[in-house]
């Protein structure tokens, strides 16, 4: 004889219940998922940003040169050795990767690329002497849905401004 009463498992009822339950659980995570993912990408350009800033200034102290920061519509953003030359407008044409300590010409150092459209690049770029100071002093500010971090370069420190409302505009000195 068969005890129907001690039968274990779980209805078909049951089961679509919990698929139900799950299926809305994960409709209201995915928006909240791809917003952190977003977030995430845009922090993570605005470390590498910053991070390219101070390796132009430590790469013109170590190498004895004058080094340029320098933006290329909005989403490129490169470092070049511009050798002797103090001109910012002349030092951002180079179109060949330094090779060797000390390049005659000038060249580019390091790249950074934007690849997500929802980020832009924007500022005035910069450019240090072998002393570490700025010859130009300017800025490099990226920016993703009303958020921004903008480098501040000056004529002797860089300093980050994180979402500072206004946007990418000049730094005050």
């Amino acid at each position: 004889m068969i005890d129907l009463l001690n039968k274990k498992g779980f209805s078909l009822v049951e089961l679509i219940i919990a698929a139900a339950i799950v299926s809305i659980m994960v409709s209201v995570a995915i928006p909240n998922l791809t917003k952190y993912y977003r977030d995430y990408i845009f922090n993570d350009y605005a470390s590498q940003m910053e991070y390219l800033v101070k390796t132009a200034k430590i790469y013109a102290m170590e190498r004895t040169t004058n080094v340029a920061v320098c933006r290329s519509g909005t989403n490129l953003l490169t470092l070049q050795n511009i050798g002797t030359s103090r001109s910012f407008t002349l030092a951002c044409n180079a179109s060949s990767l330094c090779t060797g300590t000390n390049p005659t010409t000038p060249c580019i150092i390091k790249t950074m690329n934007i690849t997500h459209s929802y980020v832009t690049l924007a500022g005035s770029g910069a450019s240090f002497d072998p002393r570490g100071l700025a010859i130009l002093p300017g800025n490099v500010c990226g920016a993703y849905d009303g958020r921004h971090r903008k480098v501040c370069i000056s004529r002797t420190g860089i300093r980050t401004d994180i979402e500072r409302p206004g946007g990418c505009v000049a730094c005050s000195q």
